[in-house]
């Protein structure tokens, strides 16, 4: 494996800053349904308020999960190995 297969936490933590709302930093790291889930979350919340509550916490709670979910995709790449 390539040291350039790994992922980022810096691409990481930039996704979830510049459109965090929108999933992608889980899309980033290989957590597709959790992705689709905040972009149905974010757009639920335009028209519904406590939707977009629930999407701001879980993004302040993904600041801090960040960099264990980029080790743990990193070391199951190795894994696999």
């Amino acid at each position: 494996m390539k040291e350039s297969d790994n992922k980022n936490l810096a691409v990481a933590y930039f996704l979830l800053i510049s459109c965090g709302c929108l999933g992608i930093h889980r899309f980033y790291l290989g957590k597709n349904i959790s992705g689709i889930l905040f972009i149905i979350l974010a757009y639920s919340g335009l028209a519904f308020s406590p939707a977009i509550v629930f999407v701001a916490i879980w993004l302040i709670i993904d600041i801090f999960l960040l960099p264990k979910f980029v080790k743990s995709v990193n070391t199951f790449k190795y894994s696999l190995i």
